[in-house]
């Protein structure tokens, strides 16, 4: 239940976006570097919010469910096939506890998504 009241907490704050997501790359400045990466928070089976040092916040997300059983807690290892720097959710492969799958999209938060966001989901 609790799940699924983050899911409808993060549809409603960015509309449709903010589920689906976009697979369009990251700027350059954007781009994260994997030892950035200081936080997450698991929204639901498909989404993940991840706070990178000096950058943000940013939403990650699959299409194969790789978070159904996994929480907020939960480790999650970052893969990026190679590279350090992540610009396109092609170079970034996730292992969670429902076990490894690629991301679908990744999307850096507007300062106003990230305020609006419930303080449950702030990485």
């Amino acid at each position: 239940m609790k799940r699924f009241v983050a899911a409808l907490a993060l549809a409603t704050a960015f509309g449709p976006a903010g589920v689906a997501g976009t697979s369009a790359p990251l700027s350059g400045d954007d781009c994260v570097l994997v030892r950035d990466i200081r936080n997450h928070t698991v929204v639901d089976q498909n989404t993940m919010l991840m706070e990178v040092f000096g950058k943000g916040v940013y939403r990650v997300t699959t299409a194969q469910a790789c978070f159904r059983s996994a929480i907020s807690a939960d480790p999650i290892a970052f893969n990026t096939r190679g590279r350090e720097r992540i610009c396109k959710a092609s170079q970034l492969g996730l292992q969670a506890r429902s076990g490894y799958c690629g991301a679908q999209s990744i999307q850096k938060l507007t300062a106003e998504e990230v305020a609006a966001l419930p303080k449950a989901l702030k990485p």
